[in-house]
């Protein structure tokens, strides 16, 4: 199971390194930055929903080990962004959208905090598949 658990976490850093580092910045270039904000609000709650549960089943695949621990607090940590910091960064985009000067300030902070979560939880899935590989071995 510990190579199971490995698999899906190594699949899901890799979409996460795709979707953020690759995707979005794309739609920002190719895009009018409306249509590049639509597609990013839409396709980011599913992706942080994803990811995250992806670190769940992994955290379950992984017991027992210390793996399973990084995995469930990255897995963990992107669900709470899909559910508490999504509404936060769009309202305060719907906010700067209709000229709420304060409004931006606002979206920077939620921006940021869901930037370092989500790298944050790179990171822990990362430490996880080298526990459970070296574990395996």
């Amino acid at each position: 199971m510990a190579e199971l658990a490995a698999a899906l976490a190594a699949a899901s850093i890799g979409a996460m390194i795709f979707f953020s580092g690759f995707i979005a910045p794309t739609a920002f270039r190719a895009l009018p930055a409306e249509s590049a904000g639509a597609f990013v609000r839409t396709l980011f709650p599913n992706y942080f929903l994803v990811n995250g549960l992806a670190g769940v089943v992994a955290s379950l695949l992984a017991l027992p080990s210390y793996a399973s621990a990084f995995l469930l607090v990255g897995g963990a940590a992107l669900v709470a962004l899909r559910i508490l910091v999504v509404p936060a960064v769009n309202e305060a985009r719907d906010a700067m959208t209709a000229g709420d000067a304060l409004a931006k300030a606002t979206f920077a902070r939620w921006h940021r905090a869901s930037v370092v979560v989500n790298l944050a939880a790179i990171a822990l899935y990362a430490l996880a598949v080298w526990l459970l590989l070296r574990w395996a071995a």
